[in-house]
């Protein structure tokens, strides 16, 4: 099957905002299974969020934002994305609220018609505590998800049952074709990753932490010359050590942030193009030789036929 002929749809969301048990819910698959989704075809993918505690945010848009590259040079259609929150979440904190900045600048505004808001663990909550989340549900709809909802989007639940997840996927399905506007920057446009959206959402906050980190090592470099407790200056050693990581962690996502994914993608797959790429299984072949199919997000394969 060509890519051509292939829809996809994109889950997104924190992690343990539910994506997994969302594409196991849909697909019928038993929980444990490969985190994947096989609704015609299979894309098998891992589910981080941006608040991975191994990763910075940058690395892990590089390879989210590189895998779609690849994809949409491939020629998949995406029909729209559903971005997952979890209800039993007492109020946005912080690495919420970033997350949900991330998102809609990687998908832009405009595109914002083919994206569906969905809380999720509505089926783990007891009955004493659906009044609370009800009000948190409508707190969502009107102070965080307002401004996306008047310009487009749309906000469901998910409770939990394989035809849950069917409607929601339907709301999608009716949609025409669209496309995240951080791959037109970065495949049409060719700009680095600090030239998009999100990237110069993402450069300011890196060289604020490396300065941060700069003054910290700063700080305990004084601290180390006057200390003579040894207990203590261990501590400052083994704190000086991690602010010196830190700092040179900060220093490789500014490099990252330089970096090109989508004219990186089309270099690979030109490298790779022998005459039947065009065809799905050499298709997948090929992407699974470009980047680790292990990223941020979950696909949904829709199969037209």
């Amino acid at each position: 099957m060509a890519t051509k002929d292939v829809d996809m749809v994109l889950v997104m969301g924190l992690s343990g905002a539910g994506k997994s048990h969302f594409i196991n819910t849909l697909t019928g698959a038993r929980s444990g299974d490969d985190n994947c989704a096989e609704v015609g075809k299979r894309l098998k993918s891992h589910c981080p969020g941006f608040d991975d505690t191994e990763r910075s945010d940058t690395e892990i848009l590089k390879e989210i934002t590189q895998t779609l590259s690849t994809l949409y040079i491939l020629g998949l259609k995406l029909k729209g994305v559903i971005y997952l929150q979890r209800i039993t979440d007492v109020r946005m904190q912080g690495s919420s609220m970033k997350n949900l900045q991330l998102f809609v600048r990687m998908v832009g505004k405009e595109q914002l018609e083919n994206v569906v808001f969905v809380t999720t663990m509505w089926d783990k909550l007891k009955e004493k505590d659906l009044k609370e989340a009800i009000e948190r549900d409508n707190e969502l709809r009107d102070e965080y998800w307002g401004e996306f909802l008047s310009l487009g989007a749309t906000a469901t639940r998910f409770e939990g049952s394989q035809a849950s997840a069917e409607g929601i996927l339907s709301i999608l399905l009716g949609k025409k074709d669209t496309q995240l506007k951080v791959l037109n920057q970065l495949v049409n446009d060719r700009k680095a990753l600090r030239q998009t959206d999100v990237g110069a959402f993402l450069e300011p906050r890196v060289k604020q932490q490396e300065a941060d980190y700069s003054d910290r090592i700063e700080e305990l470099e004084q601290q180390l010359k006057l200390e003579r407790n040894s207990s203590r200056k261990l501590n400052a050693q083994r704190w000086k050590r991690q602010a010196e990581e830190g700092k040179k962690q900060r220093k490789q996502d500014r490099e990252t942030l330089d970096s090109k994914p989508g004219v990186d993608a089309k270099k690979t797959l030109e490298n790779l193009r022998e005459g039947s790429l065009h065809i799905w299984k050499n298709a997948l072949q090929a992407l699974a030789a470009v980047v680790s199919i292990s990223v941020a997000i979950t696909g949904i394969i829709l199969s037209n036929s």
